[in-house]
């Protein structure tokens, strides 16, 4: 668990991606996201990190990893960096580091230990459609579309889904699903000089501005980010 009181503090509270996101090279805070509830599928997430701590509001496991169904405990610690760059609010002391939305409610839904699997995906997006989630995030993917998460994703029409385009760049037509689906926004990466790095996926987009299947919608910040 831990500690109460803070042990160590980010060298830059909010780092080169907070600020491309905000385009300001010279903010110090964040701000935004207050009523937001956004539902986080990964590998759970630290929970009484104190720049998650106050966000947390959800936590539930769809693993079947023997944990409570209550426990959102993460063992990787990808979904607690994914929820830090999400909504970390750099704790109550205010020595932490900054999310985008640090206002922002966070469900934190394990769905993923050492794999990830489709029927828990699929499970914790309907939990999601009925438990007040606006918003789904998903840094996960694969190669083939699942008929699980497709129809999930089709049953929960009021949700907004984001997911990460993949890492298996640099060709085109390399994006992952469920961020190929039609009804997710794909995200990509770029560096800190807007370059999309060679790890990044490509979608298969001909510039016609209307999103379609394996299309990616947008670039964001994802070489060297700094989170919780």
């Amino acid at each position: 668990k831990p500690p109460s009181t803070r042990t160590c503090s980010p060298s830059d509270q909010t780092p080169w991606g907070i600020e491309k996101i905000y385009n300001n090279s010279a903010i110090n805070a964040t701000s935004g996201g207050a009523g937001v509830d956004v539902a986080v599928l990964d590998t759970g997430a630290k929970k009484d990190h104190l720049d998650l701590k106050n966000r947390v509001k959800q936590c539930k496991d769809f693993t079947g990893s023997g944990e409570p169904t209550n426990s959102c405990k993460d063992n990787n610690g990808h979904g607690t960096h994914v929820a830090g760059t999400i909504a970390a609010d750099a704790g109550s002391d205010k020595k932490g580091v900054f999310g985008v939305a640090p206002e922002a409610n966070l469900f934190i839904y394990r769905v993923c230990s050492n794999f990830c699997f489709t029927d828990d995906i699929a499970a914790a997006i309907d939990f999601a459609g009925k438990n007040g989630a606006e918003i789904v995030s998903m840094s996960l993917g694969g190669d083939t579309e699942s008929s699980l998460v497709r129809d999930a994703i089709k049953r929960n029409p009021h949700l907004l889904f984001v997911a990460a385009a993949g890492n298996d760049g640099p060709d085109l037509g390399t994006i992952d699903y469920p961020g190929a689906n039609v009804n997710v926004m794909a995200v990509a990466a770029i560096d800190s000089t807007e370059t999309v790095p060679d790890f990044s996926s490509r979608g298969i987009n001909n510039g016609d501005f209307v999103i379609e299947v394996r299309e990616v919608e947008v670039a964001a910040p994802g070489v060297s980010v700094l989170s919780t």
